[in-house]
């Protein structure tokens, strides 16, 4: 994969999970327990997803876009 295209899936997927994050947010506040048990699992399965499918094999190859705050 080509540095810069790297660069920028991770820099999307970043704002994916973090609308996410914010989704989550919103059902923990908003949302009834009934939509909490719905969604919340799908959400957490996604993140999983996207994270060890393509954000662990590029921060693999690429460290230097692994943010800080990942060991």
């Amino acid at each position: 994969m080509k540095k810069q295209v790297a660069e920028q899936i991770c820099q999307k997927l970043e704002a994916i999970i973090g609308q996410m994050n914010g989704l989550n947010n919103f059902l923990i506040t908003n949302g009834d327990e009934g939509d909490r048990k719905r969604i919340q699992p799908v959400l957490a399965m996604c993140v999983t997803e996207l994270d060890i499918e393509i954000l662990v094999p590029i921060h693999r190859e690429f460290p230097e876009f692994k943010p800080g705050f990942l060991p």
